[in-house]
């Protein structure tokens, strides 16, 4: 509540800049008090000439409390005062996938990856949506960029190895499982998906050694127990 009373005492002095409301909005938003959050952006909009980041946030916080169709019109307004709004592409596609329409929702995440190629999570999600289209190949290039942009995000390994391992190919596949367990030790989801890309190699020593290692992790994993 802090922040609500600075950012009103913000509108009493200068209540014809934008931002203050943005900012009023948005600390109603994270004490998720829908009334008055909702509330905020029609008062602004009584005082000040909105512009794409205002419609934006308007946008979020209607996603934010489910409304929808409210969120689609607002982050849409948000694009048509600026087409270079990544933020607003990125959320309409969550708004989309929220909603079914998965389909639209990938065309928003090639729109904001279009304008900020390096967009971590629009990447990743879009690789997801096209491993669930069976469209490996893409959905690898994909999660290779989203890789290239946080050297972080080695959890997206598995996802690589995994599309490899359905388009057949075992050597890119065993490549991406090792790189899996190099970047998490621990992870013996990863170390069950290396042995068992081992063992369709023909490498027993290599696959009783990873089942060794994830069962001194985990001695409580059904699966790790069955390939032990």
């Amino acid at each position: 509540q802090e922040s609500v009373k600075y950012e009103k005492k913000a509108i009493a002095i200068n209540p014809k800049r934008i931002e203050c409301y943005i900012a009023l909005a948005e600390s109603w938003l994270h004490v998720k008090n829908e009334k008055e959050c909702l509330a905020t952006y029609p008062n602004a909009l009584k005082e000040c000439e909105a512009n794409s980041q205002f419609y934006y946030s308007w946008g979020v916080s209607f996603q934010f409390f489910k409304k929808w169709d409210e969120s689609f019109e607002k982050l849409k307004k948000a694009i048509e005062l600026d087409s270079n709004n990544h933020l607003a592409y990125y959320a309409l596609s969550i708004s989309y996938f929220k909603t079914d329409n998965e389909d639209e929702a990938a065309k928003m995440l090639e729109k904001t990856i279009e304008i900020k190629p390096d967009h971590l999570i629009a990447l990743y999600n879009l690789g997801q949506y096209l491993l669930r289209k069976n469209d490996y190949e893409n959905a690898v290039k994909y999660y290779k960029k989203a890789v290239s942009s946080n050297i972080n995000a080695g959890y997206i390994y598995l996802n690589i190895a995994s599309c490899y391992e359905l388009m057949n190919k075992k050597e890119e596949a065993l490549e991406y499982w090792k790189k899996a367990v190099e970047y998490n030790p621990k992870n013996t989801d990863a170390k069950i998906s290396l042995a068992n890309a081992y063992l369709k190699a023909g490498d027993i020593q290599n696959a009783i050694r990873k089942i060794r290692s994830a069962y001194k992790e985990n001695k409580k994993d059904l699966k790790i127990l069955l390939m032990y």
